[in-house]
């Protein structure tokens, strides 16, 4: 099927590899959202979307949506990429807020937070490392779909 690709820990999809490619993009100068939609994007996990219009969806998110520091840019990244693989069309019919939920839940359970402002406060890690954390995660949840 167009735009799925199955994502194993061999490879281009190891979660190190993953973790090692978002902080080269990271440090590129893009922002955590436009991070991760990037990694997937390069990696070929996102095939239904090109690059340059994907990071444009993606440029409003980072810094917490708009530098609010509201929703971490990363953990909307994420979703954007998960709905670019599963998402919900025509022919695909799948339970987009189960999927998402799930995620949104694994991100909480591994940082402890879903904002910007929170993540940020509690100091634990950078914007960048957790954003390299995050790719990894993303890759863990999508091997497993």
């Amino acid at each position: 099927m167009r735009g799925r690709t199955r994502i194993s820990h061999d490879g281009p999809f190891d979660p190190e590899r993953v973790r090692d490619l978002a902080g080269e993009i990271y440090d590129a100068g893009h922002d955590c959202a436009e991070t991760l939609v990037r990694v997937f994007s390069q990696l070929g996990v996102v095939r239904d979307v090109d690059l340059d219009t994907f990071h444009l969806l993606a440029s409003g998110f980072g810094k917490g949506m708009g530098r609010t520091r509201g929703n971490c840019g990363a953990l909307t990244g994420a979703v954007l990429v998960i709905n670019a693989v599963h998402g919900r069309n025509a022919k695909r019919t799948r339970d987009m807020y189960k999927l998402t939920g799930a995620f949104t839940k694994r991100f909480e359970k591994a940082f402890g937070e879903l904002t910007c402002r929170e993540l940020l406060r509690a100091r634990r890690t950078d914007c960048r490392e957790k954003t390299c954390a995050a790719a990894a995660l993303l890759a863990d949840f999508l091997a497993e779909q």
